[in-house]
C-alpha cells in the first residue's frame, strides 16, 4: 500500500528532470553539429583565399567539407520545410553580414556571429529560431559555438563593427564549446 503512494510523488518528481536532462542532451548535439559546420566554413575559407562562402549558397558551398549530412541539421528542429541551398537542407542560419566577408577584417571573431539556430539560409536577428531553453546556439567567426538566451542574442555582434571584446560577468549562463575545448 505504502508503494502505491510512494510511485506516483517519485514520478512527478523525476519527471521533469528527465525530460530537462534530454534537453540538455539535444542541445548538445546540436551544438556539436553547429561546430562541424563552423570549421567547414573555416575550412571552405581556407581554400579560397580566407573568404567565407555566400551567405544565401553557403551549404552548398561548405558541403565537400561536412562529412556527415546530419551535421546540417538540429536535432529541436522539427519543422518539415527546412530551408536548403543545392537540394542540402539545414537548421541554421549564416548571418548575411558575414557572407563573402574577407576572413582577415574580422577584428574580434570571437564576438562576431557567424551562424546560428534560424529559419532562413541567411538573414539577421529576425531569421534566429529559439529552439534550446529559450536560448538558441551560435557559431562565431573564431569557429566556437556557445548557447544565447534570446535578450542576449539581441545585444550580439551580427556586423564586424559591432564586434568589440566581450565584458560579460561571471556566470551569465553563457556556455561555451570550440577549439581549445
Amino acid at each position: 500500500v505504502l508503494m502505491l503512494f510512494i510511485v506516483p510523488i517519485l514520478a512527478a518528481i523525476l519527471f521533469p528532470a528527465f525530460a530537462r536532462a534530454r534537453e540538455k542532451a539535444v542541445q548538445t548535439a546540436c551544438m556539436s553539429h553547429e561546430r562541424q559546420i563552423c570549421l567547414a566554413i573555416s575550412l571552405y575559407g581556407a581554400d579560397n583565399e580566407e573568404v567565407m562562402p555566400p551567405a544565401v549558397r553557403w551549404p552548398q558551398q561548405v558541403s565537400q567539407y561536412v562529412v556527415n549530412s546530419e551535421n546540417y541539421l538540429c536535432p529541436a528542429d522539427k519543422r518539415t520545410d527546412k530551408q536548403s541551398a543545392g537540394g542540402v537542407a539545414t537548421s541554421f542560419t549564416m548571418n548575411e553580414a558575414v557572407g563573402g566577408m574577407a576572413l582577415g577584417t574580422v577584428k574580434t571573431p570571437d564576438t562576431l556571429v557567424m551562424l546560428f539556430d534560424g529559419t532562413q539560409l541567411a538573414g539577421g536577428r529576425g531569421a534566429a529560431e529559439f529552439r534550446h531553453s529559450r536560448g538558441l546556439n551560435v557559431g562565431y567567426a573564431d569557429g566556437h559555438v556557445g548557447w544565447l538566451s534570446e535578450s542576449d542574442f539581441g545585444e550580439a555582434a551580427m556586423s564586424p563593427g559591432e564586434a568589440e571584446p566581450q565584458t560579460s560577468p561571471a556566470g551569465n549562463g553563457a556556455e561555451r564549446s570550440g577549439a581549445g575545448g
